[in-house]
């Protein structure tokens, strides 16, 4: 931690190093006045020479839920290596779709961000929940939503579409933010993988999906652009066949 922060640091003042030396040769030109004020003017349009330090990721792979025992590996995301996670046990059942399929922790001293990914199989499209329905479910568990730091506008990536959600407000008495996206596969794709009555594999991956990140309002302020990569990574294992 110190060496970063000694980095950072180092980083900040590069480009003042950078505009004595562009200067210096016209030091017997330019007074020192002028050469302060030149420099200040090229300070927004010279950046650090050092590259900007991204968060290392791995692709892993989620499973659905359970069917006559056996779950099948259906989602696949990228995710940072600091995250923890929790997957349901073996031998828990998971067709109560209360329970999350996956759930990762980031933890730090001021406290945890839970993410926790859900889908919803169903035998027929129009049993499909639509993503308005499931924003409208996460606004009410809000005891106070703040209108101007809250919205919801649609989303399109990795074959799904639907909508994403930010929400800031109290709930359970914190002050606290809310990502969350439902998603859905096109109605198309839906009908094509309904095809295949006996395999359960296509019925998970039909599946309506939300993916709910909640923690405290500074802490999601954050991690909020790790997350919003982390969810845009979801997508299918398989693809989804063309035709029969």
């Amino acid at each position: 931690m110190l060496t970063r922060t000694m980095k950072n640091i180092e980083c900040s003042f590069a480009p003042l190093r950078f505009c004595a030396f562009a200067l210096n040769p016209l030091k017997h030109f330019i007074s020192p006045l002028y050469r302060v004020l030149l420099c200040a003017f090229a300070l927004p349009f010279v950046g650090c020479s050092s590259p900007s330090q991204q968060t290392a990721t791995v692709e892993q792979e989620i499973k659905g839920r359970d069917y006559e025992g056996k779950r099948f590996a259906v989602y696949r995301v990228r995710v940072p290596q600091e995250w923890i996670r929790r997957d349901p046990l073996p031998n828990e059942s998971l067709h109560d779709t209360t329970k999350a399929i996956c759930e990762f922790i980031i933890k730090e001293d001021s406290g945890i961000i839970r993410i926790a990914i859900h889908n919803f199989a169903s035998e027929t499209i129009d049993q499909r929940i639509p993503p308005s329905a499931q924003i409208a479910r996460w606004q009410g568990q809000f005891e106070s939503l703040s209108p101007l730091e809250s919205s919801s506008t649609p989303q399109s990536f990795s074959g799904y579409s639907g909508l994403f959600f930010k929400g800031v407000g109290v709930l359970k008495g914190e002050e606290v933010m809310v990502l969350g996206w439902s998603l859905q596969i096109a109605p198309e794709h839906y009908r094509m993988l309904s095809r295949y009555e006996t395999k359960e594999l296509n019925k998970e991956m039909r599946a309506d999906v939300t993916i709910k990140a909640v923690g405290l309002k500074e802490l999601m302020e954050i991690h909020q652009e790790e997350i919003d990569l982390f969810a845009h990574s979801f997508e299918l294992i398989e693809e989804i066949p063309e035709s029969l």
